[in-house]
């Protein structure tokens, strides 16, 4: 992924960029399961999946010093309205009292999306 461009960030610069897979922020599977085939609601979701985040401490996990430089949190969603990489990102930015994170389409965290 050298030339790679995520969220209109260039990793073109990077001979190596830092990929890390970080499974405190993913959903469990009994989670995900449940809404992609709508037992649950993205709601329930959102409320199951922020009390995961609560329950494993993800602010005191996941190292603040990775978002020092551009860092970007992938999932399989197209948009950060059903995703669980802006519930992610909001949560942290909440925890860290942090204001410099965004989506993907520029859009302050946390955000009414």
């Amino acid at each position: 992924m050298p030339n790679a461009t995520i969220c209109n960030t260039s990793f073109a610069n990077c001979a190596t960029p830092n990929i890390l897979h970080e499974p405190t922020l993913a959903p469990t599977k009994e989670i995900l399961d449940a809404y992609k085939s709508k037992h649950i609601a993205w709601e329930q979701y959102e409320t199951r999946y922020l009390d995961l985040l609560v329950a494993r401490a993800a602010e005191q996990i996941v190292d603040r010093k990775l978002f020092d430089v551009p860092t970007v949190l992938l999932c399989s969603e197209s948009s950060p309205q059903h995703c669980h990489r802006r519930l992610a990102a909001e949560y942290l930015a909440d925890q860290w009292a942090e204001e410099r994170l965004f989506t993907c389409e520029g859009i302050p965290l946390p955000c009414d999306c």
